[in-house]
């Protein structure tokens, strides 16, 4: 008798919890939250475009969720969805459904920060915030513009550490963090697991992607369905033209230019639209080289490797493999990275980012295969302060987790390759001035940077301590 009391009480007791939970379960709670820079940002931007996009997304459709954006001053302003979008399919067999909403922020004085909150309906059954943003300038202000870079990226346990690092430099760095750009393999892959592994990649990464704006590249491994799922989640600058695969934007004294080797790889005939895009938006930014310095592209492959046993144009091409099937360096002509990289050499970019390949490289200004001129200061062997180069610097950085071992150094050899690491970590730009780009490359785990250089524009080179190098 005591026994059957006892089922029956526990039972009872399940079945409550069972109960309560279902009923917490809110379909409308926003999830996968995550920011981005828009259109106000780009080059001729119209003065009443919108600086940020906010995107959440819910079980169910919930079309009264809202945010509301809180001012320093205490004002809270109501912003409605600009749109909130279904989507559907079948992934591994499995049905995959999710609702995106997308909000355009009304344009806010910048320099400011703000906090916002998104609601589930406007019964306020559930919400998620306040949480803190910051309103950069896209225009030069004299302050130090620092951006976060890396690719490939996975999300698991190894992953925590990072997440944690970011997050704590967004919350204490929160007015000097521009952004983070992740070019591209976003959480290997977005639509596995029947969409799930998407979802819980974004919902990892909310804890920064939610307060700095999170741009994305697409890699190769957002090709599946005409790169359909990360088309779903982001909304790039020139989103309705390009579907996140070619745009830019200013923020500070930077520029940034990103286009797609991976769209270029399913769809070669798209190689011209994507040379006329670059040759007009760089020649654009040089126009204005006087206020805003720095030029940076980044995409998601390299052109040149230093570790591995081939580069851009040594790279095994075989037209016929099916991208998907291809080893990923195969399916790309050295003809595309050529002409891509004589338009970034000839429009005098800076720097230019990629990943692909999971560990850490950085190159001296090269072009060609070849290093090109450039000084540096008497005495750095570690090829730390690199002056008036004529090419851009190459960094490779695809190991921010599960970086891999490097240890062919053939290409060392040429003496094209300043340094290499294998070390969990990821990259991070400072433009302190219009002469002075500081890089690092930071641990993931401890948020220290083990390399670091300056980039330096002088205008007069007498009378300074340094070393000129020509090829």
């Amino acid at each position: 008798m005591k026994s059957s009391i006892i089922f029956l009480l526990t039972l009872s007791l399940s079945l409550h919890l069972l109960q309560a939970a279902t009923l917490t379960e809110n379909p409308c709670k926003p999830t996968q939250i995550h920011t981005a820079l828009s259109e106000a940002y780009i080059s001729n931007a119209n003065p009443k475009s919108s600086p940020l996009k906010i995107i959440f997304h819910t079980a169910a459709e919930c079309s009264d969720a809202y945010i509301t954006v809180t001012t320093p001053k205490g004002e809270q302003i109501p912003v409605k969805s600009t749109q909130v979008n279904r989507f559907s399919t079948r992934y591994d067999r499995l049905p995959y459904l999710t609702y995106v909403h997308i909000f355009d922020l009304p344009l806010l004085p910048f320099e400011q920060t703000y906090n916002y909150t998104c609601f589930a309906d406007t019964n306020k059954s559930e919400s998620v915030g306040p949480i803190p943003f910051h309103l950069f300038t896209p225009t030069n202000s004299n302050k130090t513009t620092t951006v976060l870079l890396y690719g490939d990226m996975n999300y698991g346990e190894n992953t925590y550490p990072m997440v944690k690092t970011i997050t704590n430099l967004a919350h204490k760095n929160l007015t000097n963090i521009a952004a983070v750009i992740h070019y591209g393999d976003l959480a290997y892959n977005l639509e596995r697991e029947g969409g799930k592994k998407g979802d819980d990649f974004m919902n990892g990464i909310q804890p920064y992607a939610s307060i700095l704006p999170y741009m994305i590249v697409p890699g190769n491994h957002e090709v599946r369905g005409n790169f359909s799922n990360q088309m779903m989640r982001f909304r790039m600058p020139n989103y309705e033209a390009t579907k996140n695969h070619l745009f830019s934007y200013n923020v500070g004294n930077i520029h940034f230019v990103h286009f797609s080797f991976g769209l270029l790889s399913l769809h070669p005939e798209l190689l011209n639209v994507t040379t006329d895009f670059l040759i007009k938006d760089l020649k654009e930014a040089n126009k204005n080289r006087a206020q805003r310095p720095w030029i940076i592209a980044t995409s998601h492959r390299p052109i040149w490797l230093v570790g591995m046993a081939q580069d851009a144009y040594e790279r095994p091409f075989d037209a016929s493999k099916n991208p998907n099937g291809c080893l990923p360096e195969c399916e790309i002509s050295p003809h595309i990275y050529k002409t891509i990289e004589k338009i970034l050499y000839e429009n005098k970019i800076d720097m230019y980012f990629a990943g692909h390949i999971h560990h850490y490289e950085r190159t001296l200004p090269l072009y060609q295969g070849k290093i090109m001129p450039h000084a540096k200061r008497a005495g750095d062997t570690q090829n730390r302060y690199i002056i008036n180069p004529e090419a851009p610097i190459h960094i490779l950085q695809g190991s921010p987790v599960g970086g891999g071992n490097v240890d062919d150094l053939k290409h060392f050899s040429r003496g094209f390759g300043a340094t290499k690491g294998s070390a969990n970590s990821f990259a991070a730009v400072h433009a302190i001035n219009n002469t002075h780009l500081l890089f690092e490359n930071i641990v993931s785990e401890t948020g220290k940077p083990n390399d670091f250089m300056y980039l330096i524009k002088t205008a007069s080179q007498k009378n300074q301590n340094l070393i000129f190098i020509l090829p």
